[in-house]
């Protein structure tokens, strides 16, 4: 059965509620399973976003609107789909702007929320599918590109971070990777790493600072083009 976590920002219990139950009934209708999780603010968000499939977000929150939790959390988070759910219809097109994958008007009905889930979660599903091969001196292991934070060259070999995991050793080179790699958002920011911008917490001036809490390092030579695609990529100035 396939499974999503889901986080809601919501400061209203009975509109929280209300969604809540319709989310639980679009799992039950399609077979899957979805752990529903709630914040009444969105001042954590930027920092939990990584944790989850998908976001549904209020714009009209207390202390810090929904629009600007959004826009701080794809400062360093570009990948996680995110639906709004409000009664601001009039504020939908600003979700352009950080990328908001769809909306659902208040108060919710079973179809608004059946077209946006649809939508969120073929999304979750493809960037789930990627993963490459790598060959350790044990095994062959298969590892998906949601789980792999960077890939670095260490004593001639190569050492892929995994996010909640132990690291994997290989025989290899990081151009041989970045070919597995093909157009994955992957950028190499060193002569000896390649990092998942999608698992970029925080650029600073001559490091990043990743979901996992490492850090990595860029080069001299390497760090215009790399911050270059990480700025693209971000969609926006870093």
């Amino acid at each position: 059965m396939r499974s999503y976590k889901v986080l809601m920002v919501e400061d209203s219990d009975a509109e929280a509620a209300a969604l809540a139950a319709q989310v639980a009934a679009y799992a039950k209708a399609h077979g899957i399973q979805i752990a529903l999780s709630r914040e009444a603010t969105a001042f954590s968000l930027a920092e939990r976003a990584h944790t989850f499939d998908l976001i549904l977000l209020d714009i009209d929150l207390p202390g810090l609107t929904g629009m600007e939790a959004a826009e701080a959390l794809r400062e360093h988070d570009a990948q996680t789909p995110l639906v709004f759910v409000t009664n601001l219809a009039q504020y939908a097109v600003h979700g352009y702007a950080v990328d908001a994958l769809d909306f659902i008007v208040k108060p919710v009905s079973p179809g608004s929320v059946a077209m946006a889930l649809d939508k969120a979660l073929r999304m979750v599903d493809r960037n789930r599918g990627r993963s490459i091969v790598v060959q350790t001196r044990e095994a062959t292991a298969v590892v998906a590109l949601r789980d792999l934070v960077s890939v670095e060259v260490r004593n001639h070999d190569l050492l892929y971070h995994l996010d909640g995991s132990e690291p994997l050793l290989a025989h290899g080179t990081l151009a041989g990777v970045e070919r597995q790699l093909g157009d994955a958002p992957f950028v190499r920011i060193s002569a000896s790493c390649l990092a998942n911008m999608e698992k970029i917490h925080r650029v600073q001036k001559d490091r990043l600072l990743m979901t996992d809490g490492s850090e990595l390092w860029f080069s001299r030579g390497k760090k215009p083009a790399a911050m270059g695609r990480i700025a693209e990529y971000l969609g926006g100035t870093v």
